[in-house]
């Protein structure tokens, strides 16, 4: 019924322009403004390329202004299975289906190049790299509100973020958070051998399956040219805790720990608890993971040493940690 009403407001500019201007410009500005409102009701029709976790977590929160019309997949075990709701097709597949855009959703960058150029020489041009996490995801969603909740309530401090990979949460935290320092640790190529060595079996076995994703070495002026607010990013590359160093002094209103190894997880929950405002808080990805039980382990150690309570947050691995005396 909306568009309908949209629609009838721009035909009855329409008319007015041809009855009483008679103006033949006008009259083509209306009907260009009547195929707009028109174009304002359809959903871009896409195919997802890739139907592992990464592709899994697209389609399950998929953008409002898009449509999935099929799923595509190299694999012969998945061709013919569903994805949720959608079909999984071959790449040969997607040329006989109505689309407007192919979405890449595959986390490994180099396997996300080869495919963009199987496609390419398939003659499918319109496609584009997904490189992000869905904005209805719950982790996404969690942390929009707990921005909510910290810049209503005047909680003073800087913003942090401790394993930034590709910059997926970074950019809404810099959205999130338009006037604040943004602070970003991260090697920006991959886990450094003196964490991995202390983890236990379940997560070196996960490093070996997952490890050379996160080994690939990433620009730091990519996750840069991704954020809203650039001028507020401060970049901390190197080894956590030495890129603590010269930031004794500053005071942070919330901090996201996503590092998946113990020490440093640790690490940084010595150096951010003294340096959390009142009401602040520590939020910890991969908490409930058993493949990667590295933070619980570390949030476990760190009770010893300070009192705070912890949030679960519905529907993903994040706990929040809010500090007692903080």
């Amino acid at each position: 019924m909306k568009l309908l009403s949209v629609n009838l407001e721009c035909i009855l500019f329409f008319y007015i322009c041809k009855e009483i201007y008679g103006n033949l410009l006008l009259i083509a500005i209306a009907l260009a403004e009547l195929e707009f409102c028109l174009m304002r009701g359809v959903r871009m029709r896409v195919i997802a390329f890739g139907a592992g976790e990464y592709g899994k977590l697209y389609c399950r929160y998929p953008d409002i202004e898009v449509t999935i019309v099929a799923v595509a997949d190299n694999s012969e075990e998945l061709i013919g299975k569903r994805l949720f709701e959608y079909d999984i097709i071959s790449p040969a597949d997607i040329l006989l289906q109505k689309y407007d855009k192919v979405i890449i959703t595959i986390e490994n960058v180099n396997a996300a190049k080869s495919v963009e150029k199987q496609l390419n020489e398939m003659g499918i041009s319109n496609v584009e790299v997904y490189d992000s996490i869905p904005v209805m995801s719950p982790k996404v969603q969690a942390l929009y509100r707990v921005s909510e909740i910290i810049e209503s309530r005047s909680i003073l401090g800087s913003i942090a973020e401790c394993g930034v990979y590709r910059g997926w949460t970074a950019t809404y935290l810099n959205s999130y958070y338009p006037s604040r320092n943004l602070f970003l640790f991260d090697t920006f190529n991959g886990f450094d051998k003196k964490d991995t060595y202390l983890e236990s079996e379940e997560s070196i076995e996960w490093l070996s399956k997952r490890g050379n994703e996160y080994s690939i070495p990433i620009q730091s002026h990519y996750v840069l040219s991704k954020c809203k607010y650039p001028w507020n990013v401060t970049i901390q590359q190197g080894y956590v805790p030495d890129t603590f160093a010269g930031l004794e002094n500053e005071m942070f209103a919330f901090v996201h720990l996503d590092m998946d190894l113990y020490k440093p997880q640790l690490s940084a929950l010595r150096f951010f608890a003294d340096r959390m405002s009142k009401g602040g808080m520590i939020f910890l990805h991969d908490y409930y993971r058993p493949d990667l039980p590295g933070t619980r382990k570390a949030v476990h150690e760190f009770s010893y040493e300070r009192e705070f309570f912890l949030i679960p947050s519905a529907g993903s691995s994040h706990v929040a940690l809010v500090l007692c005396n903080g």
